[in-house]
């Protein structure tokens, strides 16, 4: 793995604002699932954190794959793949610094979605949210 190239990929999520507008987003998901958890008849605080957590699901899955894609294809127009190759680094080495740089972001963006599930319902957060977190996290990094 090369370390600088991980790093290249980290500093293009922060110059992207990706962290910032995920997490702006998070904090509008959750803002609509407790609003939509105050309309609930029965089980309010249930029926907000699940809807939380599929909304955080789906929006950090959708904010994962939309940075990869755009980031590697403007890694293309740019000409920074064929400036990178031209170092002295392997492509097996590129590929693996960038999937290391994503796995990264993945984790990051888990750990910001188990917070901000723990901030609508602290009182029901729980083993089984962990061990949802997991499955996610996992998830993340597939994609």
């Amino acid at each position: 793995m090369s370390l600088p190239l991980v790093r290249y990929v980290l500093m293009g999520a922060l110059r992207d604002k990706l962290i910032l507008s995920m997490l702006v987003v998070f904090a509008v998901t959750s803002s609509l699932a407790i609003f939509m958890g105050s309309s609930a008849t029965i089980e309010k605080d249930q029926f907000t954190v699940v809807f939380a957590a599929s909304s955080l699901r789906l929006v950090g899955v959708l904010g994962l794959v939309l940075f990869c894609i755009f980031f590697v294809r403007r890694s293309f127009d740019s000409k920074d793949i064929e400036f990178l190759l031209s170092r002295p680094v392997g492509r097996v080495r590129f590929i693996l610094s960038y999937a290391l740089a994503f796995t990264v972001l993945a984790v990051v963006m888990t750990c910001s979605m188990g917070i901000t599930l723990y901030a609508v319902g602290p009182h029901l957060f729980g083993q089984g949210h962990v061990l949802w977190l997991l499955s996610v996290g996992v998830e993340n990094i597939i994609m």
